[in-house]
């Protein structure tokens, strides 16, 4: 029972994609950038489109560039192409044309340290990566840890990297709220309109 229980926990990672950051803690100076690799594994089948959505302090820290990988389709709408730096926020979304059931790189962002401190750049919930079926893969959220200073900083080597979080709720599809060109405001009592649109990024098929 105890070897088909280490079997188990052994291959169940296995089942799911994840974000890869290397290195997990970054250590630079105030007013220095750093670059900061973004790989997906994926799970054993074929994955078709990713979206990043990421968080980090804009007190600390600020994105100068987001740059895909040459692989990759870019979707340049609202809700999934974002850089916020007044926010904290950055979201990318793409899709690989013939999918990808090995690890490839999604693409590169630049960082700027604007002060002292130590902070973390986080995937959000919001993030996926979805195979054929329009289902989400994605079992953990990663963190980096980022250290700035403003003298010599220490080494990464001495500093512990944060774990991965837990992937929260599976996105089937996703769901945005638009209110342009509707109401925008409203008495107590009255309604408020909102459009409603569903997207599905990741199937061509019709999905019930």
């Amino acid at each position: 029972i105890l070897i088909l229980l280490v079997g188990l926990v052994a291959a169940a990672p296995a089942e799911a994609s994840s974000v890869i950051f290397t290195p997990k803690v970054i250590t630079t100076k105030v007013g220095q950038t750093f670059t900061l690799p973004v790989v997906v594994n994926p799970a054993p089948d074929r994955q078709y489109t990713v979206r990043l959505a990421l968080t980090f302090p804009p007190d600390l820290l600020e994105v100068t560039s987001f740059t895909f990988d040459p692989n990759w389709i870019a979707v340049p709408q609202p809700h999934y192409d974002l850089i916020d730096n007044k926010q904290g926020e950055l979201i990318k979304t793409a899709g690989f044309p013939k999918g990808f059931s090995t690890p490839v790189s999604f693409g590169t962002i630049t960082f700027k340290a604007k002060g002292v401190g130590d902070s973390r750049i986080v995937v959000e919930s919001q993030s996926f990566v979805l195979d054929a079926k329009n289902k989400s893969t994605l079992e953990s959220r990663s963190q980096v840890r980022v250290i700035a200073t403003e003298g010599s900083p220490p080494k990464a080597s001495s500093i512990t990297p944060l774990p991965n979080l837990p992937s929260g709720e599976t996105n089937l599809f996703d769901v945005t709220l638009d209110s342009a060109g509707l109401s925008s405001s409203a008495a107590p009592g009255e309604s408020v309109a909102l459009s409603v649109k569903l997207a599905n990024l990741g199937s061509q098929r019709r999905a019930d």
